[in-house]
């Protein structure tokens, strides 16, 4: 209720832009069918309704042991990439969108292939994944963040050189943002 409360508030302003809309509680791809505080997010969400007909649901996935990007490693890789397809379907059965806002790798080999994994899964699907955002860049963040990609007075780091062809790709297309058109 309160994400619909917030959405017509929104419209009721005049505002037509995008919304994305997060989970209930979490928002990770790993819980989207799980229980949690009142119900799965694939069920709750559900009821959402924007007069605009201009949201995607927003999801959070990280590859390390318990999901939460905390630690250094993708030892739950396969888990992680499992449960962003399983959302993907999930977004295609119900008509949804989904937008992927906020995931990252360390920079060993083994996390940035699973990172370009993931984007090329997102970029298979545009019907469903309307884009995603990488987590995290900007000179603030630590030299030591794991997962910073911001480049080095060394050059890139080998998470941004992981996605620099998607991006190029992205750059070159004179479509625009198709994935935010709805049908």
């Amino acid at each position: 209720d309160v994400a619909n409360e917030a959405i017509a508030g929104i419209r009721e302003v005049g505002a037509d832009n995008l919304i994305l809309v997060p989970g209930t509680s979490w928002t990770g791809a790993h819980s989207w069918f799980g229980d949690w505080y009142g119900g799965a997010n694939a069920e709750v969400l559900l009821s959402i309704k924007d007069p605009a007909n201009n949201y995607a649901f927003e999801i959070h996935q990280y590859f390390d042991d318990d999901f939460s990007g905390t630690l250094n490693n993708c030892s739950r890789a396969a888990d992680a990439v499992d449960a962003i397809s399983e959302v993907g379907d999930w977004l295609k059965k119900t008509g949804q969108r989904g937008f992927l806002g906020e995931f990252g790798v360390p920079g060993t080999p083994e996390c940035t292939a699973v990172l370009t994994e993931v984007v090329k899964l997102l970029d298979e699907d545009k019907s469903s994944w309307i884009g995603w955002t990488y987590w995290a860049a900007g000179d603030w963040w630590p030299e030591t963040e794991e997962l910073n990609i911001q480049p080095t007075k060394n050059g890139d780091r080998p998470q941004l050189s992981s996605l620099t062809p998607v991006l190029n790709d992205f750059l070159g297309a004179s479509e625009g943002c198709p994935g935010l058109e709805r049908p």
